[in-house]
């Protein structure tokens, strides 16, 4: 099995706004950040990350990482059992903004869900094949991001394609990814003005998974 990454990214650029939502949705849950520490991995050695990830398992904690930019912010926590799912939707439920689950699925390909509030609007999958299912489905609707999003349909048209073999080199000229490459997922992100999460590096507990399941 390939790489799997999941970002949320919600269209909130007020950071206080965001991190209270942050907070105190994870605090309602059952899983309270700890905000008295940045762990900052940027600036720290490979092997300080493996001893971070250590002591953070050996506690029951899991490393959230959040960004920020003037449009969004964007959150990543690993894969946790469905919690990580739960806060992300309750974060954009508390914000009542549009946001985004976007995702790598298994090394092979880049998809989305697209959310407000608790609603899910819209999906779009480059190959919804790939689980079976039908190329006519998880089509995306790039003026449906327009709207809802803030940015012109025309600037993010090109991503929304399935990929196919007569489709080749890159959605736009600025791109680092072409068709077929999943890291296209990144060039998505940059279009709709969405930061990687990079900024602040806090400690998730995790110890009750059952917490207000």
């Amino acid at each position: 099995m390939g790489l799997r990454l999941i970002y949320r990214t919600y269209r909130e650029g007020n950071r206080d706004r965001a991190m209270n939502a942050l907070s105190d949705t994870c605090e309602l849950l059952g899983h309270p950040i700890d905000l008295k520490r940045d762990y900052n991995l940027p600036k720290l050695t490979n092997e300080r990350h493996q001893a971070i990830f250590e002591e953070l398992d050996a506690q029951d904690k899991a490393l959230l990482r959040i960004g920020f930019s003037e449009k969004a912010f964007t959150l990543y926590l690993p894969y946790l059992s469905g919690i990580d799912f739960r806060i992300s939707k309750a974060i954009g439920i508390e914000l009542g903004c549009p946001w985004f689950e976007i995702r790598i699925q298994e090394g092979n390909h880049w998809d989305y869900s697209f959310y407000k509030g608790v609603e899910h609007i819209d999906q779009f999958s480059a190959d919804p094949r790939y689980f079976g299912g039908s190329r006519w489905k998880a089509r995306g609707n790039p003026r449906l991001i327009e709207r809802e999003w803030g940015i012109d349909h025309d600037s993010i048209s090109r991503y929304v394609k399935h990929w196919h073999w007569f489709r080749r080199g890159k959605a736009y000229p600025d791109d680092k990814a072409s068709y077929g490459d999943y890291e296209q997922f990144f060039d998505f992100l940059r279009a709709i003005g969405a930061p990687s999460p990079e900024d602040h590096y806090y400690a998730l507990d995790v110890s009750d998974k059952t917490a207000n399941n």
